[in-house]
Formats: structure tokens, sequence, C-alpha cells
């Protein structure tokens, strides 16, 4: 009869963790599909000046906008996640000031 508990403890804990893995895969893949198991993932090429860096990324959405600096004036590049299309370029202009009379 020990025996027979013990096996069934030994099952029921090897089925807890079980369900738990799959929780921890099936719950982010449901709500949205991105992560360390999304199958796939693809690169783009954003153009830019020659000498620009990436200063800062920000992430909305499906969208990814890149703060770039270097190479011309500061900008910021809106990239659609799921084709890669670059959808807007905001590039900051310097004013310039008026000179006092």
């Amino acid at each position: 009869m020990q025996q027979l508990l013990k096996a069934a403890v030994i099952l029921m804990g090897v089925l807890i963790i079980a369900g738990v893995v799959a929780l921890a895969i099936l719950i982010p893949q449901r709500m949205g599909g991105a992560g360390w198991f999304q199958q796939g993932a693809q690169s783009i090429s954003v153009p830019a000046p020659s000498g620009s860096r990436i200063a800062s990324v920000g992430l909305s959405d499906k969208r990814l906008a890149l703060h770039l600096q270097g190479g011309g004036p500061d900008r910021v590049v809106i990239v659609d996640m799921a084709t890669g299309a670059v959808r807007a370029q905001i590039v900051l202009a310097p004013q310039i000031p008026e000179i006092a009379r």
C-alpha cells in the first residue's frame, strides 16, 4: 500500500511540473506569439547616412522607433515590425534663431 501511495505522489508531482511547463509555453504563444520560441526571425535593413548610430529604441504595439544620431541631423525612424518596412522618418531640423534688432 505504501509503494502504491509513493508512486501516486511521484506521478502527481511529474504531472504538476509538466502542466506548469506547458502553461509557460502556451500562454505567451497565445498572447501574441513573440518570444524565444518564435520561428523565422527576420532581419531588416534601415537606410541611414554613413556615421549614423542608434541612440535609443522604443517599441509600441507592432512598431519600432529608432532614434538615430550622427551622419546628419538627429532623426527618428518608425519601422513596421511585421513587414520590416520604414513607415515614417522624423528629422529633427535645427531652428535658426532670429537676430534681435
